[in-house]
């Protein structure tokens, strides 16, 4: 599948200007721990998943605030962890946008 990288900002400046007018400037994410699942797993989906591994959403924040210019996959990978962490509030439901 290929994912149009315009169509991909738009929504996610549309997403983010939903959330910044109900929020204001900062949304809480009330876990700072969650649990990751190792890419070799991610993929597979012919087996059960083994490889766990907790991550830590300050960690990511950290590293993304401090990435400048140098973006990889890893900056990705935190800021769609960040993201997808916030879409729920502390009882683990969807947040309202």
């Amino acid at each position: 599948m290929q994912i149009n990288i315009k169509d991909l900002r738009s929504i996610i400046n549309t997403t983010l200007d939903s959330l910044e007018n109900k929020y204001d400037k900062n949304i809480d994410i009330p876990n700072d721990y969650y649990w990751y699942l190792e890419t070799s797993d991610l993929l597979n989906i012919n087996k059960e998943p083994t490889l766990f591994n907790l991550g830590q959403i300050s960690e990511d924040w950290d590293f993304i605030k401090n990435s400048n210019d140098n973006i990889n996959g890893y900056t990705l990978k935190n800021i769609s962890t960040i993201l997808r962490l916030m879409s729920y509030d502390k009882d683990g439901n969807y947040i309202l946008v």
